[in-house]
């Protein structure tokens, strides 16, 4: 969703928060060059003496004919708020952690009846989607978990006991037509194009590892696959896993600060926000995380000293953190990712005090 004008467009970015209905705008130009500001068709309008530059915001708002007066202009950059139109679906917990708005979800799939999940690797065809009839959304990674706490407590009486509820529980599998969708995973049923070994679940053509053996479930990773429909192809981002468990793990415990580490590298990450949408003149994020992270070594550390300390001030600013092991190929995806986002904002917007700024969410 890039902005269009008739020169180069320049560094902006714009942000909906739902739950305080406005939508915030920053662009990098100088205020000389400006004649008028408006608002029309969900678009900033900057009218120059050359050019009338149009930027697409990130959430829906009245047409204002010109709102100069109202903006911020200081150093080369305008900084605007204004009111949303209410969005009945507020974005809220419960909402985030369902796949609608993930890649490849239920309401993706229905869209390529035609279409072929295939090694990324070397194009097998893993599932024909032509030839599964039912779809079935799983509703959280905590899913297991909640599961299992559930059925420990129930009370033992009648027929309904502890190891009956267990068994009809994590005997969750898919039948031969079938899909079982998650954020970052789908499980499958046995298939002729993979097969099982050591835990890991392979493709039949290459042998490379596509997932795991969970619960004698075919657990297979959305980024270790791609989707063909006819002449196009589509892959998937591993960072899919650490936004779906960031999401999870806010849900389920309200912890906001992560530990993400790999063999060789590490990066925290404070989850500033979330449910919000951000436009960028490359991309459009929906229902992304906002992330402030530190990449610095010595400033994890003192972080980490300060978290850990008892009975300090800082143990209660920062309540706790929470430790997320990631391959070494993800992380190094993780950081392309987040330091991508965080150069396409506006100089303003990309740091706050020691920590950088960015955003984890599907590109649109």
């Amino acid at each position: 969703m890039p902005a269009t004008t008739g020169l180069q467009s320049p560094r902006y970015f714009t942000e909906y928060l739902p739950r305080l209905c406005s939508v915030s705008v920053c662009v990098e130009v100088k205020r000389p060059e400006i004649d008028k500001l408006s608002i029309k068709d969900n678009r900033l309008l900057i009218s120059t003496k050359t050019q009338i530059i149009s930027i697409p915001l990130a959430g829906k708002t009245a047409d204002y004919d010109d709102i100069l007066s109202f903006a911020r202009i200081e150093n080369d950059f305008i900084t605007l708020k204004v009111p949303a139109v209410a969005d009945k679906a507020v974005s809220s917990i419960d909402q985030l952690t369902n796949t609608d708005d993930s890649i490849w979800s239920i309401r993706d799939l229905k869209q390529h009846p035609n279409g072929i999940l295939e090694c990324a690797a070397c194009c097998q065809p893993i599932a024909d989607l032509s030839k599964i009839r039912k779809l079935h959304s799983m509703p959280s990674e905590m899913w297991y978990e909640m599961m299992e706490f559930w059925h420990c407590h129930k009370p033992t009486n009648g027929n309904y006991t502890n190891d009956k509820i267990a068994n009809r529980f994590n005997n969750l599998k898919p039948a031969l037509d079938t899909l079982i969708v998650g954020v970052y995973y789908f499980l499958a049923p046995s298939l002729p194009s993979i097969f099982a070994e050591d835990q890991f679940v392979k493709c039949a053509g290459c042998h490379q590892i596509l997932g795991e053996v969970e619960n004698n479930n075919y657990k297979l990773l959305k980024w270790k696959l791609a989707l063909r429909d006819r002449d196009t192809r589509q892959e998937c981002s591993c960072v899919i896993y650490l936004y779906s468990y960031l999401l999870d793990s806010i849900a389920s415990t309200a912890v906001r600060f992560f530990l993400v580490k790999s063999r060789s590298s590490r990066v925290l990450l404070w989850c500033f926000n979330f449910g919000i949408d951000v436009t960028f003149p490359s991309c459009y994020l929906k229902n992304c995380l906002k992330i402030m992270y530190i990449d610095h070594e010595n400033e994890i550390t003192i972080f980490l000293e300060q978290s850990d300390g008892e009975g300090t001030n800082q143990r209660s600013l920062h309540n706790r953190y929470e430790v997320v092991d990631l391959e070494d190929d993800m992380m190094a995806e993780t950081f392309n990712e987040l330091n991508a986002i965080n150069s396409e904002l506006p100089t303003t917007q990309r740091r706050f005090n020691q920590w950088k700024v960015s955003y984890l969410g599907r590109k649109l």
